[in-house]
């Protein structure tokens, strides 16, 4: 007989074989309930009245074949229940993602599409986006911001709940309490030198030292600290509720152009070796690579574009469609955008003012270029350049950043450069730099380059371009079709001066063998 609750069983059939009475085995588990007879109890539950009759028909092997049937049963019960819960839950994570997805979902993709009133768009001022208040004077309510629109999905911004997932970890000032999220090719190395000058920032009565004063080949990231060494998500949350939050575009035309610019078409062995050889397929170092060549390698599928953190979108780079950044600058306006920024944190950036900061920008630029050249001499070399061509698309490229006019010429001769040191180069990259007073020139040398570039590239990847990068053109208020590259890309655009005809000139911005004329 089974009335065995909760699973003792076995200790009744070890029970009823030594001879212990059905109704002592009764008592004992119906004890709660004494005044009940046994046949009241037996038929209070029929399993037990079966179970009886199993003992006195069949015996113990009876009672067992019938235990264990009942088992069964029950563990198939059980079985499908837990199975219909596991299909439960799974259908409701199931429809909890495709909820995210959507909600997630930009519904803003092309800028032309967008109609929103202009109290809506955050509007331009002095070259600052500013998509919120200061982080001390905004309003924050338990569930939504008043902080106006996300302009990714078209909704208003939500409050912050979770730290999104970034590829690589921004840089944070606690002292300060801001936080920068760094670009490759959208000025990082500049601004990772003014992270580091806040953290040796010790008085608020001294000025922000230049970040030209500290070397680049020490302005690592490792130097600053990271959102990572906050530790836990919840100090991680706190600090991006209550800092300045900074982030700097770059117009993605531009970007890419200076890419290659400074790693392929100016020497440097590295890139050569992986940006290269994917952009021909081949298995050796290419520095030939021409500028429609790499376009075409950024926005293939899975590009540079996908993976590279030279060449990824700002906006996915940085979070920008999940973080509500207070400081929204440009890489075209960052005088402007420092001062806003020096206000909120209460520190005085008075270097970007002083007489020498764009001659120090434009050294800055030099050292950069020359100094990793030549201590990559060998290399070079083994990827069969000589050091005369080394040295020439070095000049060419400082022309090309408008560091100094196409006016002055390249000062070497052939030969010279084996056994040169690079202070040497410097010294002549400086005298260009202070004979290089026209700054309408120089930008024009930026132009021209520019459209000559693009020239090459097919419509079919510069609507690519657009594409992929169409949330940077939204949310830093970039052109999509701008005109110069539009209109004009398949012109060469020169000035009134006659060029004349020599094997020692050219107008091709990119001919590092000759002498470059506008």
């Amino acid at each position: 007989m089974v009335f065995c609750v909760r699973g003792a069983w076995q200790k009744v059939i070890s029970d009823f074989a030594e001879g212990r009475c059905i109704d002592c085995m009764v008592n004992e588990f119906w004890g709660k309930r004494p005044n009940m007879s046994l046949v009241e109890r037996l038929l209070h539950s029929p399993s037990n009245l079966f179970a009886l009759c199993a003992v006195e028909h069949g015996g113990l092997e009876g009672l067992l074949d019938l235990e264990l049937t009942r088992s069964s049963t029950r563990m198939r019960r059980k079985f499908c229940h837990r199975h219909r819960r596991m299909w439960l839950a799974a259908l409701a994570v199931f429809c909890a993602c495709v909820l995210l997805i959507w909600e997630r979902q930009p519904i803003l993709a092309d800028s032309e599409e967008l109609q929103l009133s202009q109290d809506v768009r955050n509007p331009l001022v002095g070259g600052v986006l500013n998509i919120r208040a200061p982080a001390e004077k905004r309003k924050v309510t338990p569930n939504v911001t008043d902080l106006g629109v996300n302009m990714c999905t078209g909704r208003p911004w939500q409050k912050l709940r979770r730290v999104p997932a970034f590829a690589s970890s921004p840089e944070v000032s606690i002292k300060h309490s801001l936080l920068y999220c760094p670009v490759g090719k959208v000025g990082s190395s500049f601004f990772t030198r003014i992270m580091i000058a806040l953290g040796l920032h010790e008085s608020l009565q001294k000025p922000l030292v230049s970040p030209f004063s500290i070397p680049i080949e020490q302005a690592g990231r490792d130097r600053c600290d990271s959102l990572d060494t906050l530790g836990s998500h919840d100090r991680k949350l706190a600090f991006l509720h209550k800092s300045e939050l900074v982030v700097f575009g770059r117009d993605p035309y531009r970007r890419i152009f200076s890419a290659w610019v400074d790693k392929l078409f100016s020497p440097n062995p590295f890139y050569w070796k992986s940006w290269g050889r994917l952009a021909v397929h081949s298995f050796r170092c290419e520095p030939n690579v021409t500028f429609s060549q790499f376009v075409q390698l950024v926005v293939r599928p899975k590009g540079l574009h996908w993976f590279d953190v030279h060449l990824r979108p700002v906006a996915e780079e940085c979070k920008m469609c999940d973080i509500q950044y207070t400081l929204v600058g440009k890489i075209e306006t960052n005088t402007k955008d420092l001062d806003l920024l020096a206000s909120r944190i209460n520190v005085s950036m008075a270097f970007l003012h002083e007489p020498g900061y764009k001659e120090a920008s434009a050294v800055d630029t030099v050292l950069d270029a020359v100094e990793g050249a030549f201590s990559w001499r060998q290399h070079i070399q083994a990827c069969g350049v000589s050091l005369d061509r080394m040295g020439r698309s070095i000049w060419r490229k400082l022309q090309i950043r408008g560091v100094f006019d196409n006016t002055q010429l390249y000062p070497f001769k052939p030969g010279e450069l084996q056994g040169m040191t690079a202070s040497k180069f410097i010294d002549a990259c400086k005298a260009a730099i202070k004979s290089s007073t026209n700054k309408q020139k120089l930008q024009r040398q930026k132009e021209v380059a520019l459209v000559q570039a693009y020239s090459q590239v097919d419509d079919t990847d510069l609507a690519k371009i657009a594409q992929i990068y169409h949330k940077d053109f939204l949310l830093f208020g970039y052109d999509k079709k701008p005109d110069i590259l539009y209109k004009n890309r398949k012109k060469i655009l020169t000035t009134s001066e006659t060029v004349e005809k020599s094997t020692t000139t050219t107008t091709d911005a990119f001919d590092w063998s000759k002498d470059w004329m506008l």
